[in-house]
């Protein structure tokens, strides 16, 4: 027991000096500023609809922040804590170096330095920490730039996923001169990316009618309203393909391949996880059909206090003959309980 204290105190001492480290006091600022932007772009991707727009916007933010961060006056990006605390400790080492060279004799007093302070606690090691931290926060930035390089929306990989900018109605240009040239390059470009698909398809697209298609059905929804009754795009897009695919054959066809294209792997994610607490070491002998019934019905099924099980309760007794439980007796609608022959 005496060791195990003895360990422990030794142990929280090495976090506490951990924690009360310029270095790391510092970095643990500078990566809160740094890594905001980037946790805003990962909620975004973890949602169960990810929005196009919203994601470009994001992106461009992140772009931005990570390329100012880059630029010589970096550090005006930084937030007023860490500004702060690097000054004062630019301010000490100074005072520190000056003092070592005997030139800190103002009229025959020394000029003392003042003590780097965070949260009212000196940081141990602001010297080293100042300079290690001076050497290294580009690297960090640069790291990030594979941001930029993963989010190029010019790749023949992720060429696609622009083209879905198109599908957000909200964002539409309101006046009509605006609307009939909004997402028309999008469109055209779309059509060629996905020419063989479409060709392959059916035999009734036309290709060049795809710009046509897409001006009258963007005046007709305008004009329509459906943005008014439908404010989800998703259920715009779902009529239109109901009521208007006879209509524009080729543009709805490019519209829905656009609506099934996977910005993340989010919702495969939270299906595994679902899989996981449906399929536990207890349930083990699960078949493959009856884990996905019971997958599919945690996941789109009603919440437990709105779900009426009357009639499940009925299928289940009148579909099969049930046995006895064991050690119990099995409970039918309008008949006896039965027992065990043991009984």
């Amino acid at each position: 027991m005496a060791n195990d204290k003895t360990h422990d105190q030794a142990k929280a001492k090495g976090i506490l000096d951990k924690l009360n480290n310029f270095k790391f006091v510092s970095h643990l600022l500078y990566f809160q500023h740094l890594l905001r932007p980037i946790s805003r772009l990962s909620v975004i991707w973890q949602r169960e609809v990810v929005e196009a727009p919203l994601v470009f916007a994001t992106l461009n933010t992140l772009k931005q922040t990570l390329g100012n961060m880059k630029d010589e006056g970096s550090e005006s990006e930084y937030p007023e804590q860490l500004k702060d605390l690097i000054a004062s400790a630019k301010e000490s080492v100074e005072a520190e170096n000056q003092q070592a060279q005997g030139e800190a004799q103002v009229g025959g007093a020394e000029v003392p330095s003042q003590p780097v302070m965070f949260k009212g606690t000196p940081p141990k090691r602001v010297k080293v920490g100042l300079d290690f931290f001076l050497r290294h926060g580009k690297e960090y930035v640069e790291a990030m730039g594979e941001f930029e390089r993963r989010f190029d929306f010019n790749t023949k990989e992720n060429e696609a996923l622009k083209f879905t900018r198109i599908l957000d109605i909200r964002v539409w240009p309101d006046d009509c001169e605006g609307l009939a040239a909004y997402g028309n390059d999008d469109i055209t470009k779309a059509a060629e990316y996905f020419n063989d698909l479409l060709a392959g398809n059916t035999e009734d697209l036309d290709q060049g009618n795809v710009l046509t298609e897409w001006k009258e059905l963007k005046m007709l929804i305008r004009d329509s309203g459906m943005a008014t009754y439908h404010p989800d795009p998703s259920s715009v897009w779902a009529k239109c393909h109901k009521s208007f695919l006879s209509r524009f054959p080729t543009v709805l066809r490019i519209i829905n391949i656009l609506r099934v294209l996977p910005w993340s792997n989010g919702i495969v994610e939270r299906c595994f996880s679902t899989m996981n607490k449906v399929k536990t070491d207890w349930r083990s002998t699960l078949g493959a059909s009856s884990l996905e019934m019971l997958v599919r019905i945690k996941k789109t099924g009603p919440s437990c206090e709105l779900y009426d099980a009357s009639d499940a309760v009925e299928v289940f007794f009148t579909k099969k003959p049930r046995r006895a439980g064991q050690g119990g007796e099995c409970s039918q609608p309008g008949g006896p309980a039965k027992k065990h022959k043991s009984d």
